[in-house]
């Protein structure tokens, strides 16, 4: 009887030991501070917060208090059908219900539409539109910080007006097709604002950013339609960017900001016949112009330059519509090229010979692209004869473009280091 109440205890043994070593695992996750058990779970998704959740009631808790939720990567077996899809978003919609007003700090939805098969004769009744509309009011209620919403599946619907008087709100990333009205709030705590796709209903929107939000840091407008002027006169802005195809219809570009350090401009346009561009930024530091040519443009002599991109793609009849400013700045030391600019700048050795351009001399690092013709080799060779300062010249060529050799004269002259890169390949 002894010995087979030995043997009971020896094979217990090791079952009560793994009981042990996982109790004591799940003792050591539930002594954590509240702060750090939440930190770990905002980096999970939320079907892995859903998952986590269901390990114990500590853990529970800690679910429906995660500050960070991220609607997003979910497998595509759940949304195949519009039965799964149900039950997934039923499944989400009972999450924030439970969770009640407990503060999100950031909320992220990633949402594709519901492409049916092509022989699929029935239609869609997921009713995604409202079930959506319904968890951003739910985030704004629970006082939001950062909303990123990226939802590739509604036609020309009005975006919901609560969020922006929202307080809480200072990062709102938006890429959705949807309509935007011109809020009523007078004030506006938002600091980042990333609009792609969405469609602005009236140019007062512009004119709300300028008066309304006071402490904004960074605007990104991508392929946003609808206006014709977009006007920012703001006294917080720090960088800006835009970026337009041609069958977007923006006619005037306007921006003013004694704080603009940063400006990112792709503008492509059949013709720039009614096209304008004014820039006031006396402290820019960093400027990047990609797409078309516009006439006599205005940039305000941005004395702060240090770091200039142009790669336009000029008509034959638009070479004559060079801008001096960024040229004639001191500060650059950075400059990036493409080669159809340099021909449209009207570039010869001789003439930018006698024009002895300051900014020159400052240059520390030049990238040029070149195409098929000559005039990228022959600023090439005259940077590597002038800019006494130079460190190193990056030369994107194409395939069998051979210009090492045209480069190597000049290149001796020059301490700066060269590099050349065929598309996708390094060559040093």
């Amino acid at each position: 009887m002894e010995h087979k109440s030995k043997l009971m205890a020896t094979a217990s043994r090791p079952g009560q030991a793994r009981m042990h070593a996982k109790s004591r695992r799940v003792d050591i996750f539930s002594h954590l501070p509240d702060e750090v058990d939440l930190r770990i779970l905002c980096r999970l998704s939320i079907k892995d917060l859903t998952r986590f959740g269901c390990v114990s009631k500590r853990c529970r808790q800690l679910y429906l208090l995660s500050p960070v939720l991220h609607f997003d990567e979910f497998p595509r077996a759940n949304t195949l059908t519009c039965g799964k899809r149900l039950k997934l978003l039923n499944c989400l919609d009972r999450y924030l219900v439970h969770r009640g007003d407990n503060k999100i700090m950031k909320f992220s939805v990633c949402w594709a539409r519901h492409r049916l098969p092509a022989d699929e004769a029935t239609q869609c009744f997921c009713d995604e539109y409202y079930r959506i509309m319904t968890w951003i009011h739910n985030a704004v209620r629970c006082k939001v910080q950062v909303l990123d919403l990226e939802i590739s599946m509604f036609e020309d619907m009005a975006f919901p007006s609560c969020v922006f008087p929202c307080e809480s709100l200072v990062h709102l990333s938006l890429d959705m097709k949807c309509r935007i009205e011109v809020p009523s709030t007078f004030f506006s705590n938002l600091q980042y604002l990333d609009l792609s796709k969405v469609i602005i209903v009236d140019e007062g929107f512009f004119k709300w950013i300028s008066c309304s939000c006071k402490v904004i840091k960074e605007l990104n407008l991508h392929q946003v339609y609808g206006p014709k002027n977009v006007t920012i006169e703001s006294w917080s802005l720090e960088s800006f960017s835009l970026e337009c195809h041609k069958l977007i219809d923006i006619c005037h570009l306007n921006i003013s900001g004694e704080k603009l350090e940063e400006i990112f401009i792709d503008w492509k346009f059949a013709t720039p016949n009614d096209k304008s561009l004014s820039i006031f930024a006396p402290n820019l530091e960093k400027f990047y112009w990609f797409g078309n040519f516009v006439r006599n443009p205005s940039l305000g002599n941005p004395g702060c330059l240090k770091e200039v991109g142009i790669f336009l793609d000029p008509e034959a009849d638009d070479y004559k519509y060079v801008f001096d400013d960024v040229y004639t700045s001191s500060e650059v030391n950075f400059l990036n090229l493409n080669e159809e600019t340099i021909k449209a700048s009207g570039f010869v050795m001789g003439h930018w010979s006698m024009q002895n351009l300051a900014f020159i001399e400052q240059l520390k690092e030049v990238t040029i692209e070149l195409s098929h013709g000559s005039n990228g080799v022959e600023f090439a060779m005259y940077m590597l004869a002038h800019a006494q300062n130079l460190e190193k010249m990056v030369i994107i060529h194409l395939p069998k473009q051979y210009v090492r050799r045209k480069i190597k004269k000049s290149k001796n002259i020059s301490k700066a280091k060269v590099v050349f890169k065929e598309r996708n390949r390094d060559l040093v």
